[in-house]
């Protein structure tokens, strides 16, 4: 027999902030409310903030203006993406990415959506890895998406997510990569950077 796991409840704090409310048992937008990811409160990489359980975590939203050119051809008027790095300053960096709606905060110190994989003693040890997670263009969360009402947003593909994540971890000073682990979307988005930025 298959045990499904409960969903984390939509946390208050965070439902009010984002324009959410509870509703037969998920956290659903607020009808005219502003949502978290059309007015996200601008960050660069350099304005670091510690905010977690998990000690040593930093997040923030690294924002590129110009016109970012889309792999299928239409471009972004400026591009805010949001991250989180969980793990020992120094050590070896792993991107953890998940399916399309999946955010970045991943461990399970975090609450993280992968927390049966990332955490510490597990299989992607933060006590051992520093894991990265970002929210997807396009996706929910902190990153560039659509607005309810806005202009229509481009096709974002997966070359166009590897290209973002390659940008954040130069200019994070990360460096390279020691490996993508990529579950559904996140795989694909892994294939790409591989292929892109080998």
């Amino acid at each position: 027999m298959s045990r499904r796991r409960p969903r984390p409840a939509c946390r208050a704090p965070r439902a009010a902030a984002s324009g959410a409310r509870r509703e037969q048992g998920r956290c659903v937008p607020t009808p005219g409310v502003p949502q978290t990811m059309s007015s996200p409160s601008p960050r660069t990489p350099d304005d670091r903030r510690s905010a977690s359980a998990e000690p040593g975590a930093q997040e923030g939203v690294a924002t590129w203006d110009g016109a970012w050119p889309l792999h299928l051809g239409d471009a972004l008027p400026a591009v805010r993406l949001a991250w989180r790095l969980v793990g020992p300053p120094g050590a070896p960096v792993v991107a953890a990415l998940g399916g399309i709606s999946a955010h970045r905060r991943v461990a399970a110190e975090d609450g993280g959506w992968w927390s049966a994989l990332v955490g510490r003693g597990r299989a992607l040890d933060t006590a051992r890895w520093r894991v990265l997670g970002i929210d997807f263009l396009g996706g929910s969360g902190g990153s560039t998406g659509p607005v309810r009402g806005g202009p229509r947003f481009p096709a974002i593909s997966s070359v166009d997510q590897a290209a973002a994540l390659a940008r954040l971890t130069a200019e994070l000073g990360l460096g390279r990569l020691h490996a993508i682990a990529g579950a559904s979307y996140g795989g694909m988005v892994a294939l790409a950077a591989g292929e892109r930025f080998p």
